[in-house]
C-alpha cells in the first residue's frame, strides 16, 4: 500500500509549522521528499529534495546524516513506481502519469 504523508506546511522560518516535506512509504520502502523540521523514525532509501542549493539544505543534510543519505535533486525508481522531485513545474506526461 501506498502511503503519503505530508510533514510540515511552512516555509524555513515559519514560526508556526514545520517545513514543508513528503515522507512516501510503499510496502518496506521509504523516501523522503524535502522537509527539514525532522527526521522521520524510518529506514529512509532516499531524501529527494526540489532546490540542493535552497535555505534548508543544511539542516536537510543534517538529519539525513546519520542515516546515510545524501539529498539530492534525484529520481528514485522502485520496479512498479516511480516517485520524482522535481523544480518547480513537473511534466509528468513523459513519464506516463
Amino acid at each position: 500500500m501506498l502511503q503519503l504523508i505530508l510533514l510540515g506546511v511552512g516555509a524555513m522560518n515559519s514560526p508556526r509549522y514545520q517545513p514543508a516535506g513528503l515522507f512516501i512509504q510503499h510496502g518496506k520502502t521509504s523516501l523522503m521528499i524535502d522537509g527539514g523540521g525532522a527526521a522521520p523514525k524510518h529506514n529512509l532509501v532516499a531524501w529527494l529534495v526540489t532546490d540542493e542549493q535552497g535555505e534548508l539544505i543544511r539542516a536537510i543534510r543534517k538529519l539525513a546524516r546519520p542515516m546515510h543519505l545524501e539529498p539530492s535533486v534525484d529520481t528514485f525508481v522502485k520496479p512498479e513506481n516511480e516517485f520524482v522531485s522535481c523544480f518547480t513545474v513537473c511534466d509528468f506526461t513523459e513519464k506516463g502519469v
